[in-house]
This record gives C-alpha cells, sequence and structure tokens, in this order.
C-alpha cells in the first residue's frame, strides 16, 4: 500500500497575485526639520515668561498698559525691519506675500494675524502683574492649548483638520488644572477673587488666540514658500 503524498509544489509560498493586497501599517516618521523646530518651540516658550515679566513692569513704570504693549510691538517691528535690510530672501518673502494676497491665494484676513499677537502683548501688559507671572503664564499656554485644538479640527492656516483623540484632549485638560491650581494661592491671599479670575481669563483668551495667529502665520509662511 503506497503512503499518500502532497502535490508537487504545495511546500511552496505562491506568488500574490493581482488582488488586493493586506496592507502593512508603517509607523509614522517625524517630519524633516522636525527636532530643530520641536527644540526652537520650546525656546521660544521659556522666553514667554520673561517678555511678561518685562511688559508687565513696564506698564506699572508707566502706568499704561497699552502704551507698553505698543513699545513691546515696536520692539518688534524694529527688529524686523533691519532683518529686511540686510536679508534679500526676507524681502523676496514679503514681495511674495503681497502678491498672494493680491491673486487671492492667500486669505486678506491671514495678513491682520498680527493684530491677534497685539492682544497677548497687551494682556502682558496689564495682566501679568495682576495674576502673577506663573498663573499668567499657564493660563495663557492653556488657552494655546484650546486654540490649537480648533485650529486643527477647522483647518485654519491651511493644515488638514484633525479631530482631537482621546490622548489630546486629556492633555487639555491636564493643563486646565495645572491653570487652577496654580492660582489657587493667589485666591488664599486675596478677598476678592474676580480680580484674579478675570485676568487669568483673559490671559486665557490672549493664549488662545495667540494659537489662532500661528496657524495664520504658518498659511502665510505655505504662501510664500
Amino acid at each position: 500500500m503506497s503512503t499518500p503524498t502532497a502535490p508537487p509544489g504545495s511546500g511552496r509560498r505562491r506568488p500574490a497575485g493581482p488582488g488586493p493586497q493586506p496592507a502593512q501599517q508603517s509607523r509614522p516618521s517625524l517630519p524633516r526639520g522636525g527636532l530643530p523646530a520641536i527644540g526652537a518651540a520650546i525656546a521660544a516658550g521659556m522666553v514667554v515668561p520673561v517678555q511678561a515679566r518685562l511688559n508687565g513692569e513696564l506698564s506699572h513704570r508707566l502706568h499704561d498698559g497699552i502704551a507698553a504693549a505698543a513699545i513691546s510691538f515696536s520692539g518688534g517691528l524694529v527688529l524686523l525691519s533691519l532683518l529686511a535690510l540686510v536679508s534679500p530672501g526676507l524681502r523676496g518673502a514679503m514681495r511674495g506675500l503681497a502678491g498672494a494676497s493680491r491673486d487671492g491665494r492667500l486669505p486678506r484676513r491671514y495678513l491682520l494675524a498680527g493684530v491677534l499677537g497685539g492682544t497677548f502683548a497687551l494682556a502682558q501688559s496689564t495682566a501679568a502683574l495682576v495674576t502673577g507671572i506663573a498663573v499668567f503664564t499657564v493660563s495663557a499656554i492653556a488657552g494655546q492649548t484650546f486654540g490649537g485644538l480648533v485650529v486643527d479640527s477647522r483647518g485654519i492656516g491651511g493644515g488638514l483638520r484633525q479631530r482631537p483623540g482621546a490622548a489630546r484632549l486629556t492633555g487639555a485638560a491636564v493643563i486646565l488644572v495645572a491653570a487652577v491650581v496654580s492660582a489657587l494661592p493667589r485666591f488664599a491671599e486675596t478677598l476678592a477673587p474676580a480680580t484674579i479670575i478675570l485676568p487669568a481669563l483673559a490671559a486665557l483668551a490672549a493664549g488662545f488666540l495667540l494659537g489662532v495667529q500661528q496657524a495664520m502665520n504658518g498659511g502665510d509662511c505655505c504662501m510664500i514658500g
């Protein structure tokens, strides 16, 4: 009696046919230049409390928060003007920005993004000394976080629409709790909590607008390359 054997070639792997193949999952990679950009963002975030302290002190000495904010923005204007004088690339980018606005590739409202940044400088000049630098900074970061969630979900600035996942919502909630906890000692030191709550809410709103401004500035950069 002969033993049954498998047909020839049955142990070999058959080549893939023309039909749909199972998709291979790939890990998302960090974009080129992502690490330097993250480092620059961290460095810029470390400077914000210093800027808030200086603007608040200037407002206190001038007794005028609006004048302090105007001086702060004037310094930025002078610096960028000097850079434009020595940088042909920056001058070309500004001309490209004007051309993109004229032919409709760039919405003209994006050119007013600096107004949103002006509200942040004004909040620094008026609210930072009242709430304290720590409370102001955490409140502003909470506002930026929620502004980032709105920007991503709406696709502001030309980016892809991204619905916030559970991890990002949890992170935003943690930052909001941190803002409340950081303000508790100030509540204990004052008989009128509203004098702390209202400036903290102003810092939160200014941070929210700053997040929208950053998205609009990113849209400007995309248009001019």
